[in-house]
């Protein structure tokens, strides 16, 4: 069976932050496609973009980039029993959260320049950083829960309109990336000095 389609990631489409969303406007594009009859869309990679703005070098080969999220949907009031729920289903988003964290309190250095305990997971000085900032830590698993939620009706919306989507993921997990900084042991790392 032939089939046509179009390659057009979601930050492309226009959004008041400027930086494409999974809403409204994506939904007129879907309404564009079925009109003119494609079936295919094709997106390129949905996660967080990491060294020059590029998603295939992301700093998370888990988390969606939260700028795609639809501003004007109504936040959801997550429970905490939501939060701790997805974050048992989504291991990973335990590491993404404190990533941001730690970073934040590094002002944006990589994790390989971070104090050392932080830098090698102490899981002492975590749980201290975590108590910390505990509010930063729950809103950043409520956005991703929030990107889930979006990203699943995204996905329902192209299939009601018969909208076949082709994705796509990042290539390499950025050194300075949630992912390194959580498995260290997973990769070759030359003492502290990033991979180029």
């Amino acid at each position: 069976v032939r089939k046509s389609g179009i390659l057009c990631n979601l930050t492309s489409l226009p959004n008041e932050s400027g930086k494409g969303c999974m809403g409204e406007h994506a939904s007129r594009f879907m309404d564009i496609l079925q009109s003119t009859g494609q079936s295919v869309w094709q997106l390129l990679s949905i996660h967080p973009p990491g060294k020059n703005n590029s998603p295939y070098a992301s700093a998370s080969g888990f988390a969606g980039d939260v700028n795609l999220l639809d501003c004007t949907k109504p936040v959801h009031a997550f429970t905490s029993g939501g939060l701790i729920e997805f974050r048992k289903n989504n291991p990973w988003v335990h590491d993404w959260a404190m990533f941001l964290i730690a970073k934040a309190e590094h002002e944006g250095a990589p994790w390989h320049e971070w104090d050392e305990k932080i830098r090698n997971r102490d899981p002492e000085e975590l749980e201290s950083l975590r108590d910390k900032c505990r509010r930063e830590y729950w809103s950043h698993i409520g956005k991703q829960l929030s990107f889930e939620i979006q990203w699943n009706e995204f996905q329902s919306n192209a299939e009601k309109r018969g909208i076949e989507l082709i994705g796509d993921f990042p290539l390499y997990v950025a050194h300075d990336s949630a992912d390194v900084w959580a498995n260290q042991h997973l990769f070759n790392l030359e003492g502290n000095m990033p991979l180029e």
